[in-house]
């Protein structure tokens, strides 16, 4: 099919008029796109550069977020995140089985602090941030294991109150 190169481009068998002299790159059969500013993914034009395609026409930030399976989530920076199917894990305390996340410990021995998992030592083990602690001898305040005071009979595991 003849075009005019000065105001049109050939993409993929299809002609494109040119709207702007900075958009002159296919984005799929229909759409122009400059790659110095815009992204272009699946045929769909995004106008950033910092994102990558995520799914047939969605973008997603990998400083703060994860591509599973097409599915864009948020994450925290340094979180270690993974991808299971099309959810994200986010602790140490899953892991992925068929694309499923399932628990990596076992709920009765053990629990999970903050991401670790923690072996229950006490009658009355608790979490303090990643660490657990003997919550009828000591007790967490802003993420720190403090003795308790003498005359404290309360079990307290953040805040539940467990009774003997």
């Amino acid at each position: 099919m003849p075009y005019q190169p000065a105001t049109q481009v050939c993409c993929n068998g299809h002609v494109v008029t040119i709207h702007s002299q900075s958009a002159k790159t296919c984005c799929g059969s229909y759409a122009l796109y400059n790659p110095q500013t815009q992204k272009c993914c699946n045929g769909t034009v995004h106008n950033s550069t910092s994102h990558q395609c995520c799914g047939l026409n969605g973008i997603y930030n990998p400083a703060n977020q994860i591509c599973c399976n097409g599915v864009a989530h948020t994450v925290t920076q340094n979180s270690n995140a993974q991808c299971c199917g099309f959810d994200v894990i986010t602790s140490g305390c899953e892991q992925c089985l068929n694309d499923v996340i399932v628990q990596s410990f076992d709920p009765s021995t053990q629990l999970c602090c903050g991401g670790v998992v923690r072996q229950k030592l006490y009658q009355y083990t608790c979490c303090c941030g990643t660490n657990a602690f003997d919550s009828s001898k000591s007790s967490c305040c802003n993420g720190f294991v403090q003795p308790k005071d003498v005359n404290d009979t309360s079990n307290c595991c953040r805040e539940f109150l467990l009774f003997k």
